[in-house]
C-alpha cells in the first residue's frame, strides 16, 4: 500500500498552499507583516503537521509527503526538525538562497526537491550521511562549481542538477 497524503495542497480559492497551511492573513492583512510573527505562525503550523505525520505513521501508512511548492518561502522554521517520519518534501519554486539544513536531521527523508530556487551551496557531507536519502533535486539552481565537483564521489543518492550553463546569464550580442 502506498499512501502519500498531500498535507498542503493548492487551494481551489486561488491561495497558495503556504497561505492555507500557515494562516498568516489573521495577523498580516494583505499577506505582509513582520518576520518574527510569520516565523512563529510557521512554527506552529509545522508543529500541527508533525502531529498529523505522527498520527499517520501510527495508523500504518507507509509514505508521507509535504508539498510546499511555489510559496515564496526563503527559509524553514526550526520546528521542521520534529517531522521525524517525513519521507518526501517538495520545496520547489520557492525563494531559498541557502539549503535548508534542518532537512539533514530528518533520518527518514528519502526525497528532497528544491528545484528552481536560488541555492548556490549544499551541505554535501551532511546529506551523504543520511541513510534513507535517495534523491535530491537541485535542478535550475545556480550551484557553485565546488558542489558539482565534490558531491558526486561523496554521495550514494541521485543528485539531480541542471547542466552547467543552464542557469547562466544570457550572452550579450
Amino acid at each position: 500500500m502506498h499512501i502519500a497524503p498531500q498535507l498542503a495542497a493548492r487551494s481551489t480559492a486561488g491561495l497558495p498552499a503556504a497561505r492555507r497551511l500557515f494562516p498568516l492573513w489573521k495577523c498580516f492583512p494583505g499577506g505582509t507583516g513582520c518576520g518574527t510573527c510569520m516565523e512563529k505562525k510557521m512554527g506552529e503550523a509545522v508543529a500541527r503537521v508533525a502531529r498529523k505525520v505522527n498520527e499517520t505513521v501510527e495508523n500504518g501508512a507507509d509514505s508521507l509527503e509535504l508539498n510546499l511548492e511555489g510559496n515564496c518561502l526563503h527559509r524553514l522554521p526550526e520546528e521542521m526538525r520534529t517531522l521525524l517520519h517525513l519521507k518526501v518534501i517538495n520545496l520547489s519554486r520557492n525563494k531559498f538562497r541557502h539549503f535548508p539544513e534542518q532537512l539533514t536531521t530528518l533520518k527518514a527523508l528519502e526525497t528532497i526537491s528544491l528545484e528552481e530556487n536560488e541555492i548556490t551551496d549544499v551541505p554535501v557531507e551532511k546529506l551523504s550521511s543520511m541513510e534513507s536519502l535517495q534523491i535530491v533535486n537541485l535542478k535550475s539552481n545556480p550551484l557553485n562549481e565546488e558542489v558539482r565537483v565534490i558531491a558526486r564521489p561523496l554521495i550514494k543518492f541521485d543528485l539531480l542538477v541542471s547542466p552547467k550553463r543552464a542557469h547562466a546569464a544570457p550572452l550579450q550580442a
